[in-house]
């Protein structure tokens, strides 16, 4: 049973927040060189970011250069002065454990970091919803952003100040943003070739990047970038292999490091004095990183014909050079992202259960690998994680069967 995570109200009958007005200056960035950058990652607080667009502009920015454009607007909005009623906002779904907003709507995304949550509302009838609601705040609702023009947001990650997702409307796979200060959104990365999976600590992003890539690459022109808002892209990879699926920790010591999988089966980690690599042998769909541990999943050596799709979760403690196994004939349903999620000394995962694809088991350890927390939620299909939280993805009866916010707090 929950019992500190506060029962605010739904998003259901939240309107979209007045436009913003903002303006600034440019600043020219040059071109990323192709050269391999400094191991060392910084962050910044400031509320500047790339390529701002205004609600009518629809057309595809020149991403030949990365001009800066610094939102003067950065205080906190005043929900006070909007036209919300938070008298109107229904209650929660009824559920014993799980904290589920009430409003009937497909939820399509997730992301997570401390006691705030974002999403994506998908209504059948209008345009999708960026929603982040701060789970700690009693007195907090969710909070719609208003965004025009947004066709399939996805992959969010969740900073301290900005929203970062992926989203088509220019044609393919481009970075976006929204300040949750000030509400303004901006276009981070739009060149040509699909930039995606982006991951976020503080104010650093990174992300894989396949501006470089040509038809019949196999993808090997794809690189791993990274920047913080408010300063320039640095490119982290650039090598004739695929660099993929980067992902941002700590490390043993504490220094923020990026990960990521080069060439679709070795695992790199880059981050302060540390430089680790790792064949595994096998395709591996994603990593996450906590705490001087990596967390990834890989099919096994040898495949049983009557299994769905097996894949065991690994943890590679980096300092050691050791890995051991964190679940054993490990199962992937149709559809379930099989990618761990790590953060804050935490890291989860979903699993299948064989012979019952509609079945799902979520598991959070801690970095040493010792449980924290193990549930059943029925066609769960992905996961997000804070040392706070945890939320998943999971079609509810009361939701007529589509994918929901299901939110839970750690023990």
């Amino acid at each position: 049973m929950v019992s500190r995570i506060p029962r605010a109200p739904s998003v259901v009958g939240l309107l979209l927040f007045a436009s913003l007005a903002f303006a600034g200056g440019c600043s020219a960035a040059d071109r990323a060189d192709g050269s391999t950058t400094s191991d060392t990652l910084t962050t910044a607080d400031t509320a500047i970011v790339d390529d701002i667009i205004a609600p009518a502009d629809t057309s595809r920015p020149d991403s030949t250069a990365s001009d800066v454009v610094t939102v003067e607007d950065t205080a906190v909005r005043d929900t006070s002065q909007t036209d919300v009623d938070q008298a109107a906002l229904t209650a929660l779904k009824d559920d014993p454990e799980w904290i589920v907003p009430g409003s009937v709507v497909a939820r399509t995304a997730v992301a997570v970091a401390g006691t705030r949550v974002a999403w994506v509302e998908d209504p059948a009838d209008s345009t999708p919803e960026l929603v982040v609601w701060d789970t700690g705040d009693p007195d907090a609702a969710p909070a719609a952003y208003p965004v025009p023009n947004l066709t399939h947001p996805r992959e969010l990650a969740l900073g301290d100040s900005f929203l970062v997702y992926v989203d088509d409307r220019y044609g393919d796979a481009d970075l976006f943003a929204v300040d949750l200060r000030s509400g303004a959104e901006s276009a981070l990365v739009t060149r040509v070739g699909a930039q995606e999976h982006p991951a976020v600590v503080g104010d650093t992003l990174v992300w894989a990047d396949c501006r470089a890539c040509v038809n019949g690459d196999a993808g090997t022109g794809r690189e791993v970038y990274r920047r913080t808002f408010g300063g320039p892209e640095e490119q982290v990879t650039s090598d004739d292999e695929a660099d993929d699926h980067p992902a941002l920790g700590t490390l043993a010591g504490g220094d923020l490091a990026v990960a990521w999988v080069s060439g679709g089966t070795r695992l790199r980690v880059v981050g302060g004095v540390t430089d680790a690599s790792r064949d595994t042998g096998r395709a591996v769909a994603g990593v996450a990183l906590t705490e001087g541990v990596l967390a990834f999943r890989a099919p096994p050596l040898i495949i049983n014909p009557d299994s769905m799709r097996p894949s065991d979760v690994r943890l590679w403690d980096i300092a050691a050079d050791q890995v051991t196994d964190a679940t054993f004939h490990a199962e992937l349903a149709p559809g379930m992202d099989g990618a761990p999620r790590a953060a804050d000394g935490v890291i989860a995962w979903l699993d299948g259960v064989a012979g019952a694809p509609e079945q799902a088991r979520l598991s959070v350890v801690d970095a040493a690998g010792a449980q924290q927390l193990q549930a059943s939620v029925d066609g769960a299909v992905t996961v997000a994680i804070s040392g706070a939280r945890v939320a998943l993805l999971a079609p509810r009866a009361d939701n007529d069967g589509l994918l929901d916010l299901w939110i839970r707090e750690l023990p």
